[in-house]
This record gives structure tokens, sequence and C-alpha cells, in this order.
């Protein structure tokens, strides 16, 4: 994934395809957290605002409490909301994300919202200097993986278009250990950002 830009439109088709029946589109959630507790990593190395050097989209990180984090994804046309919390595999550092829903959203979503949120999401990130590299996990991705490989992950199908990971936190982390870099195209093209200094 080359622009920011792009990372709202993957994260909005996956919040409303994953809900529509008729959708010929597979996206795959996890409906609990992608990290067991003790592998949470200081938030305080992601704080601030970060601007893609590609486009005029931005991600704003701050801390909440001991280790969770606020994100904000921004563009020119709209700003989504995220809480999380940094863990780390091995060397890799990655962002479990669930999603703030709008109010007005969450009014026209109705009974979806008992299984579709909140759903988590990953992220990829290496820090560099002043950079930031960001890396979505792509969800039709991950449907797709699943889809071939059934026993992998605990999970259920809501409808025909979406997959809901029922796995076990311990589970998640496992999968990800074991697959992130298996799996081809599992994390979308990497989005390089530079830290605004203060």
């Amino acid at each position: 994934m080359r622009y920011l830009g792009i990372v709202f439109a993957v994260i909005s088709s996956t919040l409303f395809l994953s809900g529509c029946e008729d959708s010929n589109f597979g996206v795959a959630n996890f409906m609990l957290p992608v990290f067991p507790e003790g592998t949470e990593v200081d938030p305080n190395l992601f704080t601030g605002t970060w601007h893609s050097i590609e486009d005029d989209a931005t991600i704003t990180i701050e801390k909440v409490g001991k280790s969770g984090m606020r994100v904000y994804l921004t563009s020119a046309s709209d700003t989504l909301r995220f809480t999380g919390t940094a863990f780390n595999i091995d060397d890799d550092v990655f962002l479990d994300l669930v999603p703030e829903i709008p109010d007005d959203v969450a009014e026209r979503l109705n009974y979806l919202l008992f299984y579709l949120f909140p759903t988590h999401t990953v992220a990829k990130v290496r820090l560099s200097d002043t950079t930031m590299d960001f890396s979505l996990m792509d969800p039709f991705k991950l449907h797709d993986s699943l889809a071939q490989h059934a026993s992998v992950l605990s999970h259920v199908k809501p409808d025909a278009g979406s997959i809901a990971i029922t796995a076990s936190r311990l589970e998640n982390y496992n999968f990800l250990k074991t697959h992130a870099h298996q799996i081809e195209g599992l994390f979308d093209e990497v989005i390089t950002l530079v830290r605004r200094e203060l």
C-alpha cells in the first residue's frame, strides 16, 4: 500500500463489508486481543504526530494509562480513531488496534455490533531515528489464508463475507509469531512516516 489514504479505504471497507451478508468480499477480524499479557511495549516510543512522506495524511499516537495508546489516522477527508497496545514478537513490534465506532455508525449497525465490534486488527511498525514504517494487516488476505487452512485458528463465519476469529489471545499471538513472515501479502506495503518535532 503506497499512500496512507488508501489505508482508510481498507479499514472502512473492513468495518462495513464484514457485516454485509451479500458481500462478495471476504474479511477476517480478531475478536480477542492478539497478544498475551507481558509482551507490551512502552508506548512512549511511538507517541507524537507522524506525517506520511507520500501525502498529507498523519498518524497521531497518544499514551493512555500504563501501556495503552490512542491512535488517530487522519487524511484530508476523515479521521479514524483506535485504541491500542504495542507489543513485541521477537525483534518485531506490532500494534493491536480496536476501532472506536462513531455513535451515528453504531446506531445504523444495530444488532451487527454484537459480533462485529469490538474487533481487533494488527499493524506492524518499525522505528528508525525520526521515521516510522507502518504496515496494516490485510483482512482480506487473512480471510483467504484461513479459508485455505481452517484449522490454523478457531473461528466462526457470521455470514458469507466474514470470518470472526474466536481463538484465544495466546493462540492469536502464536499465529502471528509463526505466520507473519510466511503468508505473502499478510501486511500491506510499508508506509514511511516522519515524526513532527514538538
